[in-house]
């Protein structure tokens, strides 16, 4: 390779990086929103006093300290949330919105380095340039921005998915453990990424301890509230918000298959979603000719496609971008690298094309996105089906069995 080729990548991404930087932290320290981690702060601060955050005093409690926000207040995380909504929640919510924001650019860096350090060699100068690269796209997505601003969970899976990614690459059960931890804070995705683990037959180890530590954590909560108490009110908060999550949780602002249903005036039930991602995932495990970055690419890809979830969501999708920079999936990631960008600034591109779900007021960029899903999951499969091995060791290689 000529010496001027991986100058100008590291010039070019120390650009991307500093323009990330100088669009995000600005709204890392804003503190004038966090609309959706009043909810998170609130549950803490109910768990902190003995009161369950399932019951009907979530309601009260919300409309009493904040006013009418959403037209409705659920709190549907699990009991295992307790522990870090309840250290969260022992300062006032200014304070604590900016513990979160902090916590979640923190998130964001140290994923963006575990993905880098995954398709790169430990010892290669291209892991610093790979990793600004990689921080710098993510941190200029539109769906990072509402995600920091609105104080989104969105970061602690973007770390779960860094920490799966690393942990299969370096076959190292404890980190896959930890990914399956943190991802099962939020079920909706941390279910079909257990389903894909669940699959291998080297890793799938990983599940028990993961499966202890939410436990522990759950545990935490009971010894306040009850075992059953906290059961039963998290599948009726889970229920309740399903069928009056009001209109941000319409099909018509929601991605993924959901969304091309309500074009065509169909509709598509989110549990039967959540279980046809979750074989898929599992089959995908199952086949996976080497479980590297692109098969839980694929497998995080199809989650977002199929699982009824939101645009802020989207922010992880930059682990899809990184394998383009190994250059056997080429020309294959060029097209990756076009269903990216689709997602990259989809509400600017919305607004600019007017493709857009007529009745998508609230996420206009919807129906880009889940075109650009489409796009980044065929991509993706391309590109996993017909894949080498990333490093050429013939130890990575998984076995079927």
């Amino acid at each position: 390779m000529p010496p001027l080729v991986p100058r100008f990548f590291s010039a070019f991404a120390m650009v991307i990086f500093a323009i990330g930087q100088i669009y995000l932290v600005p709204k890392v320290v804003d503190v004038s929103d966090g609309l959706d981690f009043r909810l998170v702060w609130l549950a803490g601060d109910l768990w902190n006093n003995g009161i369950n955050p399932y019951s009907d005093r979530f309601n009260q409690e919300y409309l009493q300290r904040f006013g009418l926000g959403p037209q409705s207040h659920f709190w549907v995380y699990p009991p295992s949330f307790q522990p870090l909504a309840g250290f969260l929640a022992r300062l006032d919510f200014v304070h604590a919105l900016q513990v979160w924001n902090i916590l979640n650019f923190c998130f964001l860096h140290l994923a963006s380095l575990l993905v880098a350090r995954t398709i790169t060699s430990a010892e290669s100068a291209d892991v610093l340039s790979v990793y600004l690269l990689i921080v710098g796209l993510a941190s200029m997505m539109q769906a990072t921005a509402v995600a920091i601003s609105i104080g989104q969970t969105s970061f602690l899976v973007y770390l779960g998915i860094a920490l799966l990614i690393y942990g299969y690459r370096t076959r190292q059960v404890v980190y896959v453990a930890a990914a399956l931890t943190i991802v099962g804070l939020k079920p909706s995705v941390g279910i079909v990424l257990f389903c894909a683990v669940f699959a291998s037959a080297h890793l799938r180890c990983a599940i028990i301890p993961a499966v202890m530590m939410h436990a522990l954590l759950v545990m935490v909560s009971a010894a306040q509230m009850g075992l059953m108490a906290d059961m039963i009110g998290f599948f009726g908060a889970v229920s309740s918000y399903a069928t009056e999550g009001g209109p941000a949780n319409a099909a018509e602002n929601l991605i993924g298959l959901v969304q091309i249903a309500n074009l065509f005036g169909l509709y598509l039930n989110g549990t039967i979603l959540l279980l046809v991602a979750c074989g898929t995932a599992f089959l995908i495990g199952w086949w996976a000719p080497d479980w590297a970055l692109l098969t839980i690419s694929l497998v995080c890809i199809i989650g977002l496609l199929v699982v009824p979830l939101h645009s802020y969501d989207l922010t992880f999708t930059v682990i899809v971008v990184a394998p383009t920079l190994c250059a056997r999936f080429f020309p294959r990631s060029i097209f990756l690298l076009m269903g990216f960008v689709l997602l990259f600034r989809a509400e600017n591109l919305a607004r600019v094309t007017g493709i857009t779900n007529p009745d998508g007021h609230i996420f206009p960029g919807s129906l880009i996105e889940t075109i650009g899903l489409l796009v980044l999951a065929i991509a993706t499969y391309a590109c996993w089906f017909g894949a080498e091995r990333l490093d050429g060791d013939p130890k990575s290689k998984v076995s079927r069995s």
